[in-house]
């Protein structure tokens, strides 16, 4: 039986011996889109109506005499792989000619997955070299998912999702493996050679600062946690994040100093340039902050407050639904309260995101009554920054509480 290869991933190629057919040389998005889908398709008889559905669209006129001229097209560019009758006409269909076998690289892919899977469903110690090798070999076979020429299209969606999950999953075993082997360094570059591709998983960015402070790159492991969760912020809208954020715990428990000289620890801790600007940071360290403002508030006899601000719509729903709003409005949005927050408090004030709506503050040395003021000019100043879109602040007031766990 006669034999050919395709290659999906990365770019698609069809070759035959040392002659080749690829998407640059077709030189269409149609054509590479037609020719991939009888490909992936190759066991089945396609109606000529099935076709012109998925690879036109609805608004093509004549849409089953555009295929036929697509096939004839495609045809003639396929001479460059010989003479064969690589695609059957059939009664109003048409078939990739079962008698030139096939091979392809995404199911190469999917077969070296599901025997890893097998193998992480047993997770016998004595296979750990194996698993080793099989997880280099995917990850070696992925090169960027399906090509970016039909990876929008909507019959190949499902396919290009669970690939790159699965690769996802192959890099984080395979973090696991060089983790317990100590091999650091190896487990950073695959990390970041990941993200290049996708980088909104949470475990992959834990696997990443995990590396660095073993490889002792402290500053690095804190420096990147920033980075991660402003990263996962940006595709969750969220600041629930317990794994990384139990690693950013790991990374400071572990960081032990030993005889630091003082004037170098505070030159460490102080801040590079004059702060100008309200401390924003992360909920863990706005939690600590406040347990300790609780204190010093509590043994000063005195009343401070924290400030909840909510994102509202005009009509007074809480919140802004993906149905009214874009990701990309509401993060202009969230990015014009920030910039209001951090230009209209003091810079000993404390704030933190805590969702895609919402922002809260510590307010140290401000009374009940300031409090409302300062609330009343974030209010002014937010809707004067906004224009006229329908979107409104809202506030709540708290005290803060000494030995109360309302923040928790």
């Amino acid at each position: 039986m006669k034999k050919i290869r395709m290659q999906l991933f990365g770019q698609f190629v069809l070759s035959n011996g040392d002659k080749r057919l690829s998407e640059e040389s077709l030189r269409s998005n149609r054509l590479t889109n037609l020719l991939s889908y009888v490909l992936v398709h190759r066991d089945q008889v396609i109606p000529l109506q099935k076709l012109a559905d998925t690879i036109l669209g609805v608004d093509t006129k004549n849409p089953e005499n555009t295929i036929r001229n697509l096939m004839y097209r495609l045809r003639n560019e396929m001479k460059v792989l010989g003479d064969d009758k690589y695609i059957c006409t059939l009664q109003g269909a048409y078939q990739w000619n079962p008698e030139i076998e096939v091979e392809s690289d995404y199911e190469e892919f999917e077969t070296m997955v599901g025997r890893l899977r097998e193998m992480n469903f047993r997770l016998q110690p004595e296979d750990e070299g194996e698993r080793r090798t099989l997880c280099q070999h995917i990850i070696s076979a992925y090169q960027g998912n399906v090509t970016e020429k039909i990876a929008s299209e909507t019959w190949i969606m499902p396919k290009v999702m669970r690939c790159q999950a699965e690769y996802i999953k192959t890099v984080e075993t395979l973090c696991g493996i060089y983790d317990r082997a100590g091999e650091w360094q190896a487990e950073e570059q695959l990390c970041r050679d990941a993200m290049n591709i996708d980088a909104s998983d949470e475990e992959l960015h834990c696997w990443l600062i995990s590396s660095l402070h073993h490889q002792g790159k402290i500053d690095q492991a804190i420096r990147q946690y920033e980075i991660s969760k402003h990263m996962l912020y940006e595709s969750y809208g969220t600041e629930d994040m317990e794994k990384l954020q139990q690693t950013f715990r790991e990374v400071i428990s572990g960081n032990q100093f030993h005889a630091i000289d003082l004037d170098n620890l505070m030159m460490d801790m102080q801040e590079q340039e004059r702060p100008r600007e309200t401390f924003f940071c992360d909920y863990q360290i706005f939690r600590m902050l406040y347990r300790i403002e609780a204190r010093r508030a509590n043994r000063l006899g005195i009343s401070e407050q924290v400030m909840l601000l909510t994102l509202k719509q005009s009509s007074g729903e809480t919140g802004i639904g993906e149905k009214d709003k874009t990701n990309s409005e509401l993060l202009k949005e969230m990015e014009q309260l920030e910039k209001v927050v951090s230009s209209q408090l003091r810079t000993g004030d404390v704030a933190t995101r805590l969702s895609a709506t919402q922002i809260l503050l510590l307010l140290p040395d401000c009374s009940y009554e300031n409090s409302i003021s300062v609330a009343k000019r974030l209010q002014r100043n937010f809707k004067k920054a906004i224009g006229k879109r329908q979107v409104e602040l809202s506030y709540e007031l708290g005290g803060i509480s000494f030995g109360c766990n309302v923040l928790d």
